[in-house]
């Protein structure tokens, strides 16, 4: 029985040891996670983490103005983005309605004018002057295309400016301002362009590096925006306007109004002039 309850008291020993032993190891983890708490904070504080995420939201806040003070301009852009897609249609059907009517009115004149009245009369011809105008009116459906064409060349070259000044702001974080090939309204992209600047902001404590934060750090954290914020001010050398899409809208409603010769008719014109010249 003495060695028993020698033994007995032995394990009560070592058990309470051991329970002091657990006790102190779970002390240690809290001060070690109450530490390391602490470093991480400091490191927050030293990396300038909440004063990076407040520069980012300044910024973003005026780039969101900048895009604001812009929006009427950027309408008016998407505008003209309508009229060329109308027109390039209308130039399509045009040039196919068109062929080569233009190419053999020249000749069908000539013969015309070098042609008395009796000759004419001969050949079918009952009026010279009103089958020369039948026959310029491809003269001037050529010259309604050939206007029509450089006047969009002129639109889509302004277009073309802003669209390679937008994409650099994208390529540089800047959301897109379509959805399915359209224009966003302005609530809606202003919208994405705030849901999209607080995922980045959010992002900020997720990139810090260890260490206090040196300036060129900093510098390359908000290069991309300082950019983004210059340059949304500066989309336009000047505010778009509408002197050229109304001169092109114009343009494109003389094409559609305008009457070429009836097919038929301009078949017999070929066999009764260029078969006889």
């Amino acid at each position: 029985m003495t060695e028993l309850n020698k033994a007995k008291e032995s394990l009560a020993k070592i058990e309470e040891k051991y329970d002091k032993s657990k006790q102190n190891v779970a002390e240690r983890e809290r001060e070690v996670k109450a530490l390391r708490k602490t470093i991480a904070e400091l490191e927050k504080q030293l990396n300038f983490e909440k004063v990076t995420a407040e520069i980012k939201q300044v910024i973003w806040t005026a780039i969101g103005q900048s895009i604001t003070n812009q929006w009427e301009y950027i309408d008016a852009i998407y505008e003209q983005i309508g009229l060329i897609g109308r027109a390039k249609k209308e130039l399509y059907r045009a040039r196919n309605a068109l062929g080569n009517m233009a190419d053999l009115a020249p000749k069908m004149i000539e013969v015309l004018n070098y042609r008395t009245g009796s000759q004419l009369i001969k050949m079918g011809i009952a009026n010279r002057t009103e089958t020369i105008s039948i026959i310029k009116r491809t003269t001037t459906m050529k010259n309604l295309i050939q206007t029509l064409d450089r006047k969009i060349h002129d639109i889509q070259a302004d277009i073309t400016k802003f669209q390679n000044r937008f994409t650099a702001l994208q390529d540089k974080g800047l959301p897109s301002l379509e959805e399915s090939g359209q224009l966003l309204s302005h609530e809606k992209y202003i919208k994405r362009v705030s849901t999209f600047a607080a995922i980045q902001i959010a992002d900020t404590s997720g990139s810090s590096s260890a260490g206090p934060l040196t300036g060129q750090a900093l510098f390359n954290k908000l290069d991309n925006l300082f950019f983004i914020k210059n340059e949304v001010a500066h989309l336009f050398d000047e505010p778009p306007h509408f002197f050229k899409y109304t001169e092109a809208d114009e343009t494109i409603g003389s094409i559609l109004r305008h009457q070429l010769p009836p097919r038929d008719i301009w078949q017999d014109l070929i066999k009764l002039l260029l078969n006889q010249s």
